[in-house]
């Protein structure tokens, strides 16, 4: 990997600004240029490789998210980084094949070895007893890259459906019903959770999901709740009989 001493002027800039946002402490300048790094189209692919090596958490985040960013780079970040940079290599639509068939391959053989464990959204749930709170960090840094996964278009079907039916994080299925790539049966299992956990918003994810086909729509027109069902009639591939039947 190149040095950092060889990165053009453009990344010199970006260097200079993410340290000073990090001496003044403000995070919304940080965030802005993670995201301006993840979606920068001008910058070398060197300088992304260059950046990758550095110990700075938030510019190995802006490259893991970065499409351009070269398949032996987004390898190393998997096998190195933190879990939040994991998460983000994992969720980048051009991560080598390898990796993510190792990803999903260790995820899907925790997932089904702690299912106690899937479920860390302090939001709607707390910490067991049985469960250290070392456990609870560690299941935390396991839902970061499932999140990942469920968010990545090029994830194989058959590998969204199977964590469609283990999955309990509201994170992870807000993920799987926003993918373009989850197939009809991931869907199903996704609406059947979200209702019994109470969150139509991961409905609403499914009914906006361009990819959801006419007989998931259906399942989701007589919705209990309204933006569910405004989201079906609104959607292209709903039926026009089921559209006009709609309560909305």
């Amino acid at each position: 990997m190149p040095s950092t001493r060889d990165i053009s002027p453009h990344g010199q800039a970006l260097l200079r600004a993410f340290r000073e946002a990090a001496m003044t402490g403000e995070e919304e300048d940080i965030f802005r240029l993670i995201d301006a790094l993840a979606q920068d189209e001008v910058i070398p692919l060197y300088d992304l490789t260059a950046f990758s090596v550095l110990h700075f958490p938030a510019v190995r985040l802006g490259v893991a998210q970065n499409r351009r960013t070269p398949p032996p780079v987004l390898r190393w970040l998997w096998e190195n980084g933190s879990h939040t940079v994991k998460s983000m290599t994992v969720a980048n639509p051009t991560c080598p094949s390898w990796v993510l068939n190792r990803a999903w391959a260790a995820e899907l053989a925790w997932a089904k070895e702690n299912p106690n464990l899937l479920n860390t959204c302090e939001e709607f749930v707390s910490r067991p007893d049985d469960v250290t709170e070392q456990q609870w960090r560690e299941a935390d840094d396991h839902v970061l890259t499932r999140f990942g996964l469920a968010d990545n278009p090029s994830s194989h079907r058959p590998d969204l459906t199977r964590l469609a039916r283990l999955e309990q994080d509201v994170r992870v299925l807000s993920a799987l019903a926003a993918n373009v790539s989850s197939p009809p049966l991931a869907l199903k299992a996704v609406i059947k959770k979200a209702r019994a956990g109470g969150h139509p918003e991961v409905r609403v994810g499914v009914a906006q999901n361009p990819s959801a086909p006419p007989d998931v729509l259906t399942l989701l027109a007589k919705d209990e709740d309204l933006p569910v069902r405004v989201a079906v009639s609104w959607h292209p591939s709903t039926p026009e009989d089921i559209r006009s039947s709609i309560d909305c």
